[in-house]
């Protein structure tokens, strides 16, 4: 159970939006905040405009065009290569767009108070004894709200809409007793829709942000939409709330640290509010685009070089998978956008995706030689591959990850060039050393080096299991260099560099997390992870921001340094994170922790924060199920536990550990599995609730076949 001091309150204004509470059902998202009146800034997934940059349309953006210019060594063709791939990001388009703001006639002082219930997802207002309270109805795309009393309300939209994106003033009109405010761009009739009806003890307002290719398909949308007729604010809220008790109900966890507990569960209800099947995935500000009159930063896009991948690193062991599912639902319904990305751009048959890209997949550019690198997509092709792993859909397998992987795998086989009897790209970088300067391009960055050997290793893996005779991906294998490691264990940069400074992005140690393909599986291993922790160390966190945190401690716990894996964790939480829960980038508190001090809030640390969690309390990539492998000495004489996290083949698991010890261990799954488990049970001889037995050493690992629930006896079991 979720602990009510973990909902949200504060008293006083809110003035600053990346501090407002936040709802929302996936499609449709709203900050409440304000400073003078009540103030909900509006949002809905996918509205963008997709004016392309007029580089991008240019004859040669195209990967050829910037091999060469690159390679060239004149200073006329680096200009031409800022301008074409670089600059183009300049542009104001395509970008993220923020659908405006309601403002209510609710005054806001120093006696308001601002709260928000996260097991339910409903922000409430009072003011001067006046009370206004909203939700995103969960299973649908409506936003309610209920004023005590009589309520009036104004609209307000961005100043860049007519200052900077060029459009004209909205068009009001009625559709029934719904006003509705209608914007067009070039790809989109766009706009709010809300409806005001009196009641006995007060007023219902009904919001919504509509996204239509014209006008009469947006009076269509509103109509359906708005057809619920007088359904009451309590009927509607009592269906919404089942929807957030199934949410919650599907795992959860116990912390002995409550403000770790608390940054856990808030991440969460942000993915609970940001997701739904069939939807927009979260892009970097999720559904809480910035409304603060400026384009949000990085146009709110979908940086594919880091931030989506976190995103969604962490959803599948929470259980929340139907939720989450829309990320490869979104890369597969994208399918051939990338594939004509891959044949226009790079010009290979395959699939190959924009590193930062507009909703429908489109290319935006900027610091070319990370969002225009083919390797990316590697990174995204792991995506499939997890939801595989966590869910055991061989039907998955075979009609999605499998293709996707085999697209990828197509492309990037045509990209290689063999030089020596090895194989290279013609352009190689590490996200994100040298930002945008000819010293961030590499002859052969570790960074690629390690994606595309996992590509092929997967391929290979791919073609035992469905029985495919395939030669093609092991012949590459042997082409393609081990890691760059030198001679004080230290993965390289590449071949031959060190990284010297201090750095946000580990990209050069993917192996070690989250590629996961140098495993700690052996003291060789162990210590190669162990000195390059080190060499963490000692370059310091000055140039980090908040992802680098939860990225360094899923690497400690990955040999199961756990107090390093804890403060690194607890510097997050304490550092980076908003009052509301935000990962807000920089130390914007100034702990020094690090020179970044900016705030702008996107969404991916908070779920890389919940992936090193999870590694703490259960591991299952080193082919065995490991309970609690990473305790830090703080938290070995109190209780922890967490229930329903999914392990591979759509297992599910629960367990608790006390004072050093593991009590408690449940699994379930509908299908007959066979698991392997380390014996940490303190115990040799194992008793289950189903009557087998089991005689397995402290440390060694038994399996286990399992079909239904089952779970491990302690009081009974034989001594």
């Amino acid at each position: 159970m979720i602990s009510k001091g973990y909902d949200l309150h504060k008293k006083g204004p809110i003035a600053c939006w990346d501090e407002g509470f936040s709802i929302g059902n996936g499609k449709l998202g709203a900050l409440v905040y304000g400073d003078e009146s009540v103030c909900f800034s509006l949002d809905r997934a996918g509205l963008w405009d997709n004016r392309a940059a007029p580089q991008t349309m240019e004859k040669g953006f195209t990967y050829a065009n910037m091999v060469r210019l690159v390679k060239s060594g004149k200073e006329e063709d680096w200009s031409e290569f800022l301008r074409l791939f670089d600059e183009c990001s300049v542009f104001s388009t395509p970008t993220k767009i923020n659908a405006g703001k309601l403002i209510f006639d609710i005054a806001v002082n120093e006696n308001t108070e601002f709260f928000l219930n996260i097991r339910t997802g409903e922000v409430c207002v009072e003011s001067d004894g006046r009370t206004l309270r909203s939700f995103a109805v969960a299973d649908g795309k409506l936003g309610v709200a209920f004023a005590d009393g009589d309520v009036s309300l104004r609209i307000e939209f961005p100043p860049y809409y007519y200052q900077t994106l060029g459009y004209a003033k909205p068009k009001v009109f009625k559709v029934g007793e719904t006003t509705v405010y209608a914007h067009k761009n070039v790809n989109c009739v766009f706009g709010v829709a809300y409806r005001i009806r009196r009641e006995k003890n007060g007023t219902q307002i009904l919001y919504y942000v509509f996204d239509e290719k014209n006008e009469e398909l947006a009076i269509k949308d509103i109509e359906a939409t708005f057809a619920i007729g007088d359904v009451s604010y309590a009927a509607l809220f009592q269906q919404h709330k089942k929807w957030w008790r199934s949410f919650w109900a599907e795992s959860n966890v116990c912390l002995p640290d409550k403000e770790m507990e608390r940054a856990y569960y808030l991440s969460y209800y942000f993915f609970g509010s940001g997701n739904r099947s069939g939807s927009y995935p979260m892009p970097l500000q999720g559904l809480w685009t910035a409304c603060d009159g400026e384009l949000p930063p990085w146009k709110g896009d979908y940086h594919h070089d880091t931030n989506t991948q976190f995103t969604y690193i962490s959803y599948l062991r929470a259980n929340h998978v139907e939720t989450g599912k829309c990320f490869v639902e979104y890369l597969w319904d994208n399918k051939s956008v990338y594939e004509r990305f891959a044949k226009d751009f790079f010009g290979v048959e395959g699939i190959l995706v924009p590193a930062t890209s507009t909703a429908d997949g489109k290319p935006i550019g900027g610091w070319p030689m990370y969002t225009l690198s083919p390797t990316m997509s590697i990174w995204l092709a792991k995506s499939f591959d997890d939801y595989y792993r966590y869910t055991g859909d061989e039907s998955f397998l075979l009609n999605k990850a499998e293709p996707f992987f085999e697209g990828v795998g197509k492309a990037i086989s045509s990209l290689l060039q063999e030089r020596n009897g090895k194989l290279y790209l013609p352009l190689s970088s590490s996200p994100e050393y040298g930002d945008c300067t000819r010293e961030a391009f590499l002859e052969w960055s570790n960074n690629d080096l390690q994606l595309v050997r996992y590509l092929y290793e997967k391929l290979t893996e791919y073609c035992v299991i469905t029985g495919k005779e395939n030669t093609e991906y092991q012949d590459k294998l042997n082409k393609l260099d081990d890691f760059y490691i030198d001679k004080d264990d230290i993965l390289l940069l590449d071949a031959t560099s060190r990284v010297e400074k201090t750095h946000r992005h580990h990209s050069n140690l993917m192996c070690i997390y989250p590629l996961q393909t140098l495993k700690a599986d052996g003291e060789r291993n162990r210590k190669i992870i162990e000195e390059n922790i080190k060499r963490l160390e000692e370059l310091g966190t000055g140039l980090w921001v908040g992802f680098s945190f939860p990225w360094f401690a899923s690497i400690c716990s990955m040999i199961a340094s756990a107090n390093r894996a804890y403060f690194a964790l607890k510097t997050f939480c304490r550092c980076f994170l908003g009052d509301n829960g935000f990962h807000l980038n920089g130390d914007f508190k100034y702990y020094g922790v690090s020179l970044a001090h900016y705030r702008p809030f996107t969404l991916e640390a908070n779920y890389a924060y919940c992936d090193a969690i999870q590694n703490m309390l259960v591991q299952d990539h080193l082919g065995y199920l490991s309970l609690f492998p990473c305790v830090p000495d703080t938290w070995k004489n109190k209780k922890l536990s967490f229930r329903n996290f999914l392990t591979y083949n759509g297992v599910r698991i629960g367990a608790s550990y006390e004072n050093g010890k593991v009590t408690t261990f449940t699994i379930s799954s509908q299908k007959q599995t066979e698991l392997t488990i380390k014996n940490v049970f303190g115990q040799k001889n194992l008793r289950f609730s189903d009557g087998r037995e089991i005689c397995c050493e402290t440390g060694q690992n038994f399996t286990l076949i399992v079909k239904g629930k089952v779970s491990l006896l302690y009081k009974n079991a034989k001594k």
